[in-house]
């Protein structure tokens, strides 16, 4: 019987985990939350980066990289957090923008052009879109 209680623990011990991850993250959240209302973009991007370390989600990773473009700081990063988000789901237009204008902040206009064909792509009838793939153009991308 040993080896049986031996198997249990430790799936109360993965179990403990999983909640404590979730319980970590959801802390990191509502952190990131209160220091982007109050305006610390860095410090939330952070905290925001840590809670979807814990529990990846699509929104979260969002959050981070938009709060780095707020801070104007480490948007290699904020564009690698973006592109995760648009992996975790690639039918989300309202992502693909985020990395658009991310890579845009970058100085990555082609990168910009091309989410924002795919953007395009997911939601056709886009005024806002076609007039952002005009001005880059214009500008010689």
């Amino acid at each position: 019987g040993l080896v049986n209680g031996d198997g249990e623990a430790e799936a109360r011990i993965d179990e403990l985990e999983k909640q404590l991850g979730g319980t970590i993250s959801e802390s990191y959240l509502q952190r990131a939350r209160h220091e982007e209302s109050n305006g610390q973009h860095a410090e939330a991007a952070r905290s925001y980066t840590r809670a979807a370390r814990g529990s990846p989600s699509a929104d979260v990773l969002r959050s981070a990289a938009e709060c780095y473009l707020k801070a104007g700081t480490e948007l290699r990063l904020a564009s690698e957090l973006a592109r995760e988000a648009v992996q975790m789901a690639p039918d989300r237009t309202d992502l693909r923008l985020s990395l658009a204008k991310i890579y845009e902040a970058a100085g990555m206009p082609q990168s910009a052009v091309r989410e924002l064909e795919r953007a395009l792509a997911l939601t056709p009838g886009s005024d806002k879109i076609k007039q952002w793939l005009k001005r880059l153009e214009r500008a010689g991308v």
